[in-house]
């Protein structure tokens, strides 16, 4: 018995890995981006703002006859992630009170890992995300990494071309701030095209 459940399994891998399509392409989007803030500080507000993200890069996707998939790519990935801080304590006091805007631009190499199922024209895609910070223009510096989930649907246009919806939620806080927990996210609308290899 364990021997024909092993001969199944070499040729349901055989078949598998030769009815497999391959594609490369480019991928480009425009969204909003902001931040989830948690803090831990008497008489202090901060409330994340939205501002606009970009991201452009290569894509790499495997999909297998039965409609799943795997998918990575290389992206270069802008977020904007502006909040507003006051201090609520020295309300009575003319001046402390004015709230004040914490400005943070980041510039990440974003490398995604997904797993994907098409229905026709669509393809649902879910997975992690890696991004490794390039350089920073914020009041409060960010950690060289960050760490997250993905979520994406694609609708096939035309001979390759494609429209996407894109979320992500950052799960590592991003800031060095005592008692502070401020996360990345993103809602990205794109396009993309893929050459067909196999």
């Amino acid at each position: 018995m364990k021997h024909i459940i092993v001969i199944v399994s070499i040729i349901a891998l055989y078949n598998t890995a030769f009815s497999q399509q391959y594609y490369l392409g480019i991928e480009t989007g425009y969204g909003i981006s902001s931040s989830n803030i948690e803090i831990d500080w008497d008489g202090s507000t901060i409330t994340p703002l939205a501002d606009n993200c970009g991201r452009a890069g290569f894509t790499g996707k495997l999909i297998f006859d039965n409609n799943f998939g795997i998918s990575s790519g290389l992206n270069y990935l802008l977020l904007q992630l502006p909040d507003k801080f006051q201090n609520t304590d020295l309300s009575e006091i003319s001046g402390f009170n004015e709230p004040s805007y914490l400005q943070s631009r980041h510039h990440y190499l974003n490398i995604p890992i997904l797993l994907s199922y098409t229905i026709d024209y669509f393809r649902l895609e879910s997975g992690f995300y890696y991004s490794l910070l390039l350089a920073q223009n914020a009041d409060a510096y960010a950690r060289k990494s960050d760490v997250g989930f993905k979520l994406k649907l694609n609708f096939n246009i035309y001979k390759g071309f494609y429209f996407y919806q894109e979320t992500s939620f950052g799960i590592i806080n991003m800031v060095y701030v005592e008692n502070m927990n401020k996360k990345n996210y993103y809602v990205m609308l794109g396009v993309g095209y893929n050459l067909k290899f196999g």
